[in-house]
């Protein structure tokens, strides 16, 4: 049985931004590539009401750099830099279970257009009966064992996330397209996942009186 990587073993590096400069090079890393994934890492019980503690960018095999938000930061002004590269109709932005992350962006003020690819949904199309945890599916499609929570820092964990969802995509893509599912998360699933977090950002309005 063939040993499993994992982040010790393989060539990575993972870095922190937490300065203007270092903000600046990550953002320059996404000039030159069609897609990029990324995770966002939250504090709160529920996706509304949460705060944004930090997003992770990956743009290339073991490639990733995490940008904390701190407390009393301004996100919209942290992730400013990217903002042009979220919305560009034209960067593919990936992703582990993408509607949490799109209310957190929108809330920073952030509204991601082009397309996107989630993980959790595509292989929840290939194995509905399956785990569709990122470690599992990492396992399967990466020969990849993730670090768990003891084993490394919320930076490193969330590079992992963002590197591991970018280096599946492709093997999740052909496994969708062998099963004749290609069309049915591009067009059906994706876009319904974006209207499930348009709806939950801006909520729902209740007529009162009319319900009393």
């Amino acid at each position: 049985q063939t040993e499993q990587k994992t982040a010790r073993s393989s060539d990575v590096s993972y870095r922190i931004a937490d300065t203007d400069s270092s903000r600046k090079e990550v953002a320059d890393n996404l000039k030159s590539v069609n897609e990029f994934a990324f995770e966002v890492i939250t504090e709160g019980e529920n996706h509304f009401d949460s705060l944004m503690r930090g997003i992770a960018f990956s743009w290339g095999a073991g490639q990733a750099s995490f940008i904390p938000i701190s407390q009393g930061h301004d996100a919209a002004a942290v992730l400013d830099p990217f903002r042009k590269y979220f919305q560009s109709s034209e960067i593919k932005k990936i992703g582990h279970d993408l509607k949490p992350a799109l209310i957190a962006l929108r809330k920073a003020g952030i509204n991601v257009s082009g397309d996107l690819f989630d993980t959790l949904l595509a292989h929840y199309l290939i194995e509905p009966e399956a785990s569709h945890d990122l470690p599992a599916i990492s396992g399967i499609y990466a020969g990849y064992r993730m670090m768990s929570k003891d084993e490394g820092s919320a930076a490193d964990l969330s590079c992992e996330q963002a590197d591991i969802s970018l280096q599946i995509k492709p093997a999740l893509e052909r496994e969708l397209e062998k099963r004749g599912h290609a069309r049915l998360i591009r067009f059906v699933e994706l876009p319904l996942m974006r209207i499930l977090a348009d709806m939950e950002f801006e909520g729902v309005n209740l007529d009162v009186a009319t319900l009393s």
